[in-house]
Parts: structure tokens; sequence; C-alpha cells
């Protein structure tokens, strides 16, 4: 049973900012005067792999625990795993990481620019006992000195299966280990877990106890589930094969194994909140739950993948629990996946050096500080099925400019499933002005001047 569950005292309950969530029920109630009992909290974020808006939605438990909760979406700006793991480690844009694909290179550059100047070096700085566990950052093997963390768990599986050599479920094996991780841990120190399997990232092969369980679930068909006219948009976009019946039956048993993958990750916060309850490590504990970027499935005809312009790929779902948080509101800020650094420093009572990103903490606890307008998003992977772009987004509109074609889109506020674009390829400075006008600031700015961009009028 979820330590969530029980009926405690409010000062107990932790902090859960997620994408996906517990299977709990927490009374609604006035956010109370939060009381630490120790300098440092309990901190544990879990960080899914190519989740989706509707996979979210569709994974038995999921909304159930963000109802108890502050609901929020976070925008990936760079809908691609690597760039984003960074960005939630480093603080981020990934211009400024330097890792802007999923590529070997990623090595030297974290080198060069991160090590001991992550999350977990930063918590570790500070006392707690870090543990890690699943997928580190793409193209970067983990190891001690490069990961920042006390401890590293992987799990070695047949990618086929999912099945480690002792015949477990590896979801399942990672959390044992991890579980054993936290029991292990120091009792004098404070614990940060981050929890990050690529799930339910391909090749999409849930728990044995969880296969077929989606198989009766019908693919959501949105307004841009295959999108007929596609002459608004970027030519490798505009140009794909027609996605035939035979597609659209891969499309739709492919999302239904990722909703079967996701329920592992409702097992894995349930197992994480239980051996804290059992450690002793209850007592306002925060837990996090994101992911890297979404995924596509049929939207503007695109069978599957990311890295794209479109809130498929760019938005992930959100949602946060805790002492202190607006049980029941949702957010319409604009929150960015390199924000998480600074909130998991905040909730830790750690200082951090100059970042990009802005704790969100006020804002979970029912705050409305003046906060970004814009905020600029970017794919600079150069695959094959995917060219290069940047632009900038509000809560509302989009415009984006594609190399080396110089093809422009821009969506307004009465587009929101962006399928007719207001640009069709004009110059970018006039692909909503307004817009338009902040790219060359937004793609070179770094710390506090990021949040001058994105902040003024």
């Amino acid at each position: 049973m979820l330590g969530f569950r029980r009926p405690m005292p409010v000062a107990k309950y932790g902090v859960l900012i997620a994408v996906a969530g517990l299977l709990c029920v927490i009374v609604l109630r006035a956010v109370p005067e939060r009381k630490t009992s120790r300098p440092h909290p309990t901190i544990v974020m879990v960080l899914a792999d190519d989740l989706s808006q509707s996979v979210y939605d569709a994974t038995p438990g999921l909304d159930t625990i963000a109802a108890s909760g502050v609901r929020f979406t976070t925008i990936t700006s760079t809908p691609l795993c690597g760039p984003t793991r960074a960005a939630i480690l480093t603080g981020k844009y990934p211009h400024n990481s330097g890792i802007q694909s999923n590529k070997r290179s990623n090595v030297a550059v974290w080198n060069a620019r991160h090590l001991g100047n992550t999350v977990p070096d930063w918590l570790r700085a500070a006392g707690y006992f870090t543990i890690g566990a699943g997928k580190f950052v793409s193209g970067i093997k983990p190891r001690f000195g490069i990961h920042g963390f006390d401890e590293w768990i992987e799990v070695e599986h047949d990618k086929r299966t999912g099945l480690t050599p002792g015949g477990t479920y590896w979801v399942d094996e990672l959390i044992q280990r991890t579980k054993a991780a936290i029991r292990a841990a120091p009792a004098d120190r404070p614990v940060f877990v981050h929890f990050s399997p690529a799930t339910p990232h391909g090749p999409f092969v849930p728990a044995p106890r969880y296969a077929g369980s989606a198989a009766t679930l019908r693919l959501p068909r949105g307004p841009s589930f295959l999108e007929e006219d596609l002459s608004d948009k970027e030519d490798r976009v505009r140009t794909r094969d027609h996605v035939d019946e035979a597609q659209i039956a891969t499309i739709t048993a492919r999302w239904q194994m990722q909703v079967e993958q996701t329920r592992s990750l409702v097992d894995a916060i349930s197992a994480i909140d239980e051996v804290l309850v059992e450690t002793n490590r209850e007592q306002d504990r925060y837990l996090l739950f994101s992911s890297d970027n979404g995924f596509n499935a049929g939207e503007h005809g695109i069978p599957s993948g990311k890295g794209l312009p479109y809130l498929e790929s760019l938005e992930v779902p959100s949602f946060a629990l805790g002492p202190d948080v607006a049980v029941g509101t949702r957010l319409k800020s604009l929150i960015v996946s390199h924000d998480f650094a600074a909130t998991i420093a905040e909730l830790a009572g750690v200082d951090t050096p100059s970042i990009d990103g802005v704790s969100i903490a006020p804002l979970l606890r029912g705050a409305r500080p003046a906060w970004r307008r814009r905020v600029y998003v970017s794919f600079h992977s150069a695959r094959r099925d995917v060219p290069t772009w940047e632009g900038v987004r509000t809560r509302s509109r989009s415009a984006v400019v594609w190399y080396p074609s110089l093809w422009t889109e821009g969506y307004g506020p009465n587009d929101p499933y962006e399928l007719d674009s207001h640009c069709k390829g004009r110059p970018f400075a006039r692909c909503i002005p307004t817009l338009s006008s902040r790219l060359d600031a937004l793609r070179s700015c770094a710390g506090n001047d990021c949040w001058r961009v994105e902040t003024e009028r």
C-alpha cells in the first residue's frame, strides 16, 4: 500500500512533480504551513522515456493521482532523450548544456562542461546520498565521476523479451535494486533518487503481467490524426508516405504496448514510496516525475517518433503532489524541463550555480509570481527523418523555421492542434512577428539573461 494513502498528518506528505504518478487517494485540503523535520528532505525523481499525453491518459491510475495534486504541462525544449535528460540534470537549455543529440560525442561535451556540476553533485555537496537508476544521458555510458551519483544502477536484459538473465522483468529488477540501495543508504544522510528507466521507449515490451492488458483500448484519434492537408508543413513532413490501414494497426498495437509498459512506472513509484516509509524517510518527502519528450502516434500523418515542433513531441503531462501544493489546481504557466533542476535544488535547500531554469516550487504552492511568456524550442540532431529546426513557443502560439529549407510554420490560439499554419513558408520575420523577433535573443541567452528574454513584454 502506498504511503500517500495513509491518513497521515499533512506535514508528512511530500511533493510529486509528475508526468505520470501514483495509485492513491488523497483528500483535498487547504495548503498547510510547511514543517520540516530534518534540514534536507528525501527527494525522488522518476523520469519516463517517450511518454505521450495520450498514453498517460490511458494508463490506469495516473490521472487519479494528478487529481490529488497540481496538474501542469512541461515543454521539452528539444524533444529528444539526450538533450532533455541533460537539461533536467544541468538546468540548462540544450544550446547551453551542449547536449543537442543522442550521439556518443556527448561524452566529450559532458566531461568538458558538466563534471561535478549537476543536480546530484549539488545535493551530494549538501550531504545527500545520491542514487541513480536506469538510463542516464543518451550517448554517455554512466560511471562514477561522470554521472555525479554515489551509486548508479543498471540492469542488463534481453531487449526482445525484457527479461534479465535470471528471468525477471528488467524494470522490476531495477525497482528491487533501487529499494535495496535506499535501505543501504546511511541513516544520517538524506536521500536523492533519480529513477529513469527507458519506459515506455521502444522496443515496446511490457512486463509479462501487463502484456495484453491494453489490447482492447482504442487509439485516440484527435483532430490532427492522419491530418489530410499537409500543404502548410515542411517538405519532410508533407511528403511522408500515406498511412494505410495496416500501418494504423501497427500504430495502435505500439500505443497499446506503451500503455502496458507505463504501468510499471506506477509500480515503481509505489514500491519506492513503500521503502521510504519502511526506512523512516517518509517525513517531508518529495517525489518528482516527468518525461524526456512525447511521442507521435499518427498525428499529422506521422506514424511514430519524436523530434518534431508539434505539441505531441514537445509537451508532456505533469503534476505535483505534496504538503504545500495547491491541490486540485491546474497550472497554465510555461514550464520547461530544465526548470526541474532549480526546483529540486530549492526543495533540497541548496544553492545552484548560474543556470537557465527557474524553480516552479512557488507555483506549486499557489503563488503566482511574474512568469515567462515564451520559451525557445529547437532540434539540432540532424537525423535523416527530422531536419534541424528552431522556434519560439508561448502558451497559445508557436513560430518555427526549418533548415536548410527556411520553411516557416506558425500557429495561433484558435489552432491548438497545429493544423493550419499562418506562415506557409513566408519569411520568418513575418511569421507571427511577436514571436519571431525574439528568436535571436533566445537562441543565445544564458543564465539570468534567459529569464529576462522569456519574461519581457
